[in-house]
């Protein structure tokens, strides 16, 4: 009985140490998992601030000292303050394992920086910045502070409160800024300016003010500084003139109006109709002269004109050839075959007989290269060719147009113009009357 005792006893001891076993292997194991399911965070504060983690409680943290939180893993809140509560730091942070995590919440604002801004006064003035700070500022001086980068507004007003400047100015870099007030261009200043006209007119500066005015009349007035405009119209309304006008000074200034220079020409028409067989041309004022500014086409009888290579085509094209013997009159009343010095009048005005021959070319119709045609004149001739009457052929089309003039060298020959297409002269020489030329009336 006693030894069965004993065994008893001895297998009550095995038991109790293996559920002690037991229990201390479970309380490690809880203890393990838990350290596993944790990390750290390590705050490291750059200003006196208090941190709040999930909403608990603020702990105090001291610039540059940091604090470690032990925090589950899993998505957390946390809130820092500065100490003066001016400035906050708030971040959501996901711990995703068991290990420390640093975080440097930024509340420490940068230092601003500032530019230097130079005022200088261009009258005695009282000086506002930004609707606040007020400083008085005599003529020519300087004044000089430190503002922030941004947008500032100055304004100026002089002493007895007449005038006012403003403006704003935008500080963008940390460097140094000048700025001079313009009191002076606010105040208005008058200057004498004496209008001298040429013809009976009517004066109108700035389309306000209105003056009639008389023949060499002279009028004084006064203007303010700054920029005018002033027109003049002739009373009998054939000529305009206009001029802009600076004022910067004191001192009188004369304006003389020319309107004798500006007298518009009347229109010229710029058609004929010849009657004769309805035919209209086209026509042109150069200089003091009027010309057809077309071939003439009116065919006079086929013993005295002609088409060229008789084809129908080549006059509606080039006009006729005529022979300068016709006793009947070849240009429609009021126009006239043109005399040698018809010719030479036209010739000088656009430039002498080297030049002008180019400038009454068409620009078109003629052999290449129709060298310096520019029919600047818009004369606009077309190499028409010519009938040699001993020959009775047709020489030349689209390299020289001839031209008959009324000038007789003698019983047989007359003078006559010839262009070329190699060059821009046009030249006057003596032809036989028989031959067949281009003819261009002039107006009587």
């Amino acid at each position: 009985m006693k030894k069965e005792i004993i065994i008893l006893f001895i297998i009550s001891l095995i038991c109790i140490n293996k559920s002690n076993a037991i229990i201390k292997y479970s309380k490690l194991t809880k203890q393990s998992k838990n350290m596993q399911s944790e990390a750290s965070i390590l705050i490291i504060a750059d200003v006196d601030c208090k941190v709040s983690i999930d909403f608990e409680a603020r702990v105090t943290i001291l610039k540059g000292k940091s604090k470690e939180f032990k925090l589950s893993l899993g998505e957390h809140f946390i809130d820092v303050m500065s100490i003066d509560g001016k400035s906050k730091w708030k971040r959501k942070i996901n711990l995703t394992s068991a290990k420390q995590f640093k975080i440097y919440p930024k509340l420490e604002k940068p230092e601003t920086k500032n530019a230097t801004l130079i005022i200088i006064a261009d009258m005695d003035c009282k000086l506002t910045i930004d609707f606040e700070k007020n400083e008085i500022l005599s003529k020519d001086e300087k004044f000089s502070l430190s503002i922030s980068l941004g947008e500032h507004f100055l304004k100026a007003t002089t002493k007895d409160g007449k005038y006012k400047w403003s403006t704003k100015i935008n500080i963008k870099e940390n460097k140094t800024y000048k700025i001079t007030t313009r009191l002076k261009s606010k105040i208005i200043q008058k200057a004498p300016v004496l209008i001298i006209v040429d013809m009976d007119c009517d004066i109108d500066i700035n389309g306000k003010q209105k003056i009639s005015m008389q023949a060499d009349d002279g009028r004084k007035i006064m203007l303010i500084f700054g920029e005018h405009s002033i027109s003049a119209v002739s009373r009998d309304k054939s000529a305009k003139w206009n001029k802009k006008i600076t004022i910067n000074k004191k001192t009188q200034s004369i304006v003389n109006v020319n309107l004798k220079k500006n007298i518009k020409e009347q229109k010229s028409p710029t058609k004929f109709k010849d009657f004769r067989d309805g035919k209209t041309y086209k026509i042109i004022k150069i200089g003091q002269q009027t010309w057809m500014a077309e071939n003439l086409k009116y065919n006079i009888g086929h013993t005295n004109s002609w088409c060229y290579k008789n084809k129908m085509e080549n006059c509606r094209k080039y006009g006729r050839l005529y022979n300068n013997l016709s006793k009947k009159k070849i240009c429609p009343n009021g126009w006239h075959l043109p005399s040698k010095s018809d010719w030479e009048k036209l010739i000088n005005y656009l430039g002498g007989e080297k030049i002008a021959g180019g400038k009454l070319k068409s620009l078109w119709g003629w052999k290449k290269p129709n060298n310096d045609a520019t029919n600047s004149s818009k004369f606009t001739i077309f190499p028409g060719g010519y009938r040699y009457s001993e020959e009775k052929k047709f020489y030349s089309q689209e390299r020289n147009a001839f031209f008959w003039t009324s000038t007789i060298d003698n019983k047989d020959y007359a003078w006559y113009c010839r262009l070329f297409y190699k060059n821009g002269k046009i030249l006057l020489d003596s032809g036989n009357r028989k031959n067949g030329f281009s003819v261009r009336c002039i107006k009587d």
